[in-house]
């Protein structure tokens, strides 16, 4: 008869411990790879065909037959078994920064599907790959990240420094020259990072909106001197409006090209 006691696919991640069979058939075992003969396994054992090496990352084709008094059976058909090593997901916790003492900060989890951050009673939703974090004191947060597609995990830390003799106001600056130097091509408010739900709008001397951005972050929400459509506002003095918590800035900004 056929050996039958194993299954045909084992999945594992990279750094788990080998899949260890139990033979728990009456029959001994030989175990083949695709270049021949790996080892015999006799009633009642365990055996890992990798012999407690950490492989790495990929997929591994072996086959078993059942052997009879040392002969392998001749109704024993071979089985095959594959093992796929998948490997962890890349998860990044992002940078570390600093906040004011009692302000919030966003977190930035990347490279996995499912998040979730420790410690969790200082987050508004541990289980976001973004959550706001507001601290008394510095504190290093860990996120472990899984992949749905392989179920692996991987874990990265990030520190959040709490500024508490550091100023919460803003530095704002009133002058931008975005023509692609490299030198002063978007407008930076200093600590606009200290308010994650900030709302920054600006406008032209008619008073229309025309960008706006949640999240100001002097990173990925920025204004480079840009319309609402993406097109280069001209040359000319704007007007911004910093909604913060509990804080509301208003004041002008030059554009110079």
């Amino acid at each position: 008869p056929p050996v039958s006691i194993y299954s045909p696919s084992y999945f594992i991640c990279f750094g788990d411990a080998n899949p260890n069979f139990n033979n728990t058939s009456i029959y001994t075992i030989n175990w083949y790879d695709t270049t021949g003969f790996v080892g015999t396994q006799s009633s009642g054992t365990f055996f890992d065909p990798f012999f407690g090496a950490s492989m790495p990352v990929g997929s591994y084709d072996f086959s078993v037959t059942q052997v009879d008094f040392g002969v392998s059976s001749c109704g024993s058909i071979p089985i095959p078994i594959n093992i796929t090593v998948s490997p962890l997901p890349l998860v990044d916790a992002g940078q570390s920064t600093s906040t004011c003492l009692g302000f919030g900060v966003q977190l930035q989890g990347t490279g996995a599907n499912v998040f979730n951050w420790q410690p969790d009673v200082l987050l508004n939703n541990p289980n976001s790959a973004t959550p706001i974090a507001t601290i008394n004191q510095t504190t290093v947060f860990t996120v472990t990240g899984t992949s749905t597609t392989t179920g692996c995990s991987a874990t990265d830390t990030v520190t959040i420094y709490v500024d508490s003799l550091g100023s919460c106001d803003l530095v704002i600056y009133h002058g931008i020259t975005p023509n692609g130097d490299g030198h002063n091509d978007f407008w930076y408010i200093d600590g606009i990072s200290n308010f994650a739900n900030n709302v920054v709008s600006i406008f032209n001397r008619w008073g229309d909106k025309i960008w706006d951005g949640v999240g100001y972050n002097n990173r990925t929400i920025r204004w480079e001197g840009q319309a609402f459509n993406g097109n280069k506002v001209p040359d000319g003095t704007y007007f911004y409006v910093i909604e913060l918590k509990d804080k509301t800035y208003k004041g002008w900004v030059e554009v110079t090209r």
